[in-house]
């Protein structure tokens, strides 16, 4: 198959771009000719079946896939050999699909409508932002959805949230999780050995670690973590907290910085920025519990890594991936800190539970393995083309 994959992120920008890399590749290797339309900062080497064009978009946040969008469909709607459309995300909707005869398969991990009812409030002037923007991006989500040949989501609960908001009928849609790469998320001799040089270097000897990994925005729930170390810290003292994520907004961190020193936690929390991918294995390994506090979550890749490597861990309830992860993990409501400090207090102060939540996750995990995950995506697209 000749595939177009057309996707904002690619390679190392938040879970989307790594899922987009990692299939794309794997398309490749099977023998199908990719083309990777993306709107990173960076250009990439092509590889054999694989080339990787840049897409340019403005540096302005909020509106810069607005203007990836713009300039994707132009290039969309110039003649092509193509069989299929691969969409990682709703960049598309701006185009009028009457005029392409190409068949699109959409990958939904979320929806953009229940992102926006699950994000926490923030100022009067990013909540008028989100009002003039948003309806917009939610109108691209649903075109998407509603000129799809096929539909692919990770989990039960956005297949809902497709139904109910866009009115998608329930056959249209297929369900296919995003993988993990399990070569990488193992507790081998070398990823131990890096585990402890990186625990070393952090200073981390003695301490009971927390971690929480991915992008610092409102709507990864990083402020409930840390309303939720000041009774943490009571029981455990000698407890850090690591912050591994990438600031998208110098508004945002002020009120995280904000939120530390008010809640008096300051010496509990290292903040050690953009952690890349091939390191994360020894980040999880010298980490004793992962918490994801996110109000709105649809797959939350750390969690299946982690699993991997059989780390307990706390998420919401309204995590897309809970059924794959419910064995390991205690669930919590994200905007009750009081919720999370119970659940990762009750797992440290039992040697039993914390034994139980990592017993079976690599089992799970396993289920998630990459070229599982590529094998269904490349079935669909043959049966859709």
């Amino acid at each position: 198959m000749n595939i177009l994959i057309t996707s904002m992120f690619y390679e190392k920008s938040f879970g989307q771009g790594l899922c987009a890399r990692k299939l794309a590749e794997y398309l490749a290797e099977k023998g199908h000719k990719i083309t990777v339309l993306h709107g990173e900062k960076q250009e990439f080497s092509n590889k054999k079946n694989l080339i990787i064009e840049r897409i340019n978009s403005t540096d302005l946040k909020g509106v810069d896939i607005l203007s990836f969008a713009f300039n994707l469909k132009q290039k969309v709607l110039q003649p092509t050999g193509f069989d299929v459309i691969y969409a990682q995300d709703y960049s598309l909707g701006l185009i009028d699909f009457t005029k392409i005869s190409i068949p699109l398969i959409y990958h939904a991990r979320g929806t953009v409508k229940g992102n926006s009812l699950n994000r926490p409030k923030a100022s009067l002037k990013t909540e008028l932002g989100r009002k003039m923007i948003i309806p917009l991006m939610i109108e691209m989500d649903k075109n998407c959805c509603q000129n799809a040949k096929r539909i692919i989501t990770a989990s039960k609960t956005i297949k809902q949230e497709i139904i109910s908001f866009y009115g998608i009928a329930e056959e249209k849609i297929s369900i296919v999780g995003d993988g993990v790469d399990l070569k990488k998320f193992i507790k081998s001799k070398d990823v131990l050995k890096k585990a402890e040089k990186l625990r070393n270097k952090l200073k981390l000897n003695n301490k009971k670690v927390l971690l929480f990994a991915g992008r610092l925005v409102p709507q990864k729930g990083i402020i409930y973590l840390i309303k939720a170390l000041t009774e943490i810290t009571k029981k455990f003292p000698e407890l850090i907290l690591l912050i591994a994520g990438k600031n998208t907004s110098e508004n945002y961190k002020k009120v995280i910085q904000k939120e530390i020193k008010k809640n008096n936690v300051s010496e509990f929390i290292k903040f050690i920025g953009y952690i890349e991918q091939d390191s994360m294995p020894e980040l999880i390994e010298l980490s004793d519990l992962i918490v994801s506090p996110s109000t709105y979550e649809p797959i939350g890749i750390i969690n299946i890594e982690a699993i991997a490597m059989n780390k307990p861990i706390v998420i919401p309830k309204s995590i897309g991936s809970i059924d794959l992860l419910r064995e390991s993990a205690l669930i919590v409501n994200p905007e009750n800190p009081k919720e999370i400090s119970d659940a990762v207090i009750k797992i440290f102060s039992s040697k039993k539970l914390y034994k139980k939540l990592s017993e079976k996750g690599r089992i799970n995990a396993e289920k998630t393995e990459w070229n599982k995950i590529g094998k269904k995506i490349e079935e669909i697209l043959s049966e859709n083309k």
